[in-house]
């Protein structure tokens, strides 16, 4: 069952408890039926999941790992594209001797804070950087390497 479903529902009973003089639980139905507005396409198992999690958040301040997601993390295309294109820019001005290294990594730890693993992989394909790492860290490392490398090739030919 879906949480729409199940709300369309409470507010049936919340207008038949209105009716038989019980204003002030219609209300409160109400109001819990306009709580559950964010989360009217999941299904009542996942927000009863969702719920046993913030309660074990709430008690003691950390959410047990618990059953494993359903795999990778999704990519956005959109965080993809953007960072593609900043880095490809970025690649350009690298050279520059305003540029310092201590900037290219920045520039990869705000990479690294923005994108998940599988994103990270996308930008590194999508600028025809291969990598064979598993891991995000070894990924942005690569990145690090490419940009650290033409930076110090222009620094050496600069006469």
């Amino acid at each position: 069952m879906k949480i729409g479903e199940l709300c369309a529902f409470l507010v049936k009973v919340s207008d038949l408890v209105d009716l038989v003089g019980k204003k002030s639980a219609a209300d409160g139905l109400r109001q819990f039926v306009a709580g559950l507005e964010p989360f009217q396409a999941w299904d009542v198992s996942r927000l009863m999941t969702f719920l046993h999690q913030c309660d074990e958040y709430q008690r003691t301040g950390q959410v047990s790992a618990g059953r494993r997601g359903t795999g990778k993390a999704k990519v956005r295309q959109e965080v993809v594209d953007r960072w593609k294109n900043r880095l490809e820019a970025f690649y350009e001005r690298v050279i520059q001797p305003e540029v310092t290294y201590e900037s290219i990594e920045a520039e990869l730890e705000r990479l690294n804070k923005e994108c998940n693993k599988e994103e990270a992989l996308a930008i590194a394909q999508a600028l025809n950087i291969a990598t064979s790492s598993k891991t995000k860290k070894g990924i942005v490392e690569v990145l690090r390497q490419r940009f650290a490398a033409r930076k110090s090739s222009y620094e050496r030919t600069d006469f």
